[in-house]
């Protein structure tokens, strides 16, 4: 259903024979303004959207994460969470956490698999930047590394300088 906005103008006319006329070049620059304004509405509501959408995918991001954190004293020993590997750090997962999670997990890491570093990750397959912060990266790698979507490309120890500033990822999705 199209919401159309009323308003009202006073539009003077000439009156020949009973009929109304109104000047074409006047007319024709008020249809030309409401496109204008309509176009405008228009780009407003696609701006929001992709807003809307790398605030989405930032808060997605950090609930999950948050969700399957695993809790408890020295998590990292506990055989049932799972480790998600990051650049400077690990995060244990509670495994049952992950895999409820996974489909969404999946989802969030199929709009940036276009990235073959880890900073590339800071951005959307369609070109937008959802986060400028490295700890964002840390938790979407850490959760996709955690199901095995995701992954070093190379093995740490063979990382020289370059490689450990912004290492190369490679996706099993």
């Amino acid at each position: 259903m199209n919401q159309l906005n009323e308003q009202k103008l006073d539009i003077s006319g000439t009156e020949i024979n009973g009929k109304t006329y109104i000047d074409a070049d006047y007319l024709a620059a008020l249809l030309a303004a409401a496109e204008k304004i309509k176009k405008q509405k228009e780009e407003t509501q696609n701006i929001l959207y992709k807003d809307n959408k790398i605030i989405d995918f930032k808060n997605d991001v950090r609930r999950i994460w948050g969700d399957c954190i695993a809790h408890g004293p020295r998590p990292w020993e506990n055989k049932e969470n799972v480790i998600g590997e990051a650049l400077n750090v690990d995060y244990c997962f509670n495994k049952d956490k992950i895999l409820e999670h996974a489909d969404e997990i999946k989802q969030l890491l199929s709009q940036v698999h276009k990235a073959t570093t880890y900073d590339e990750l800071k951005i959307l397959d369609s070109g937008e930047n959802w986060t400028i912060l490295r700890q964002h990266v840390s938790m979407l790698m850490a959760l996709g590394n955690a199901l095995e979507l995701v992954d070093f490309k190379e093995n740490r120890l063979d990382w020289d300088a370059k490689e450990t500033e912004n290492p190369q990822i490679s996706f099993k999705i």
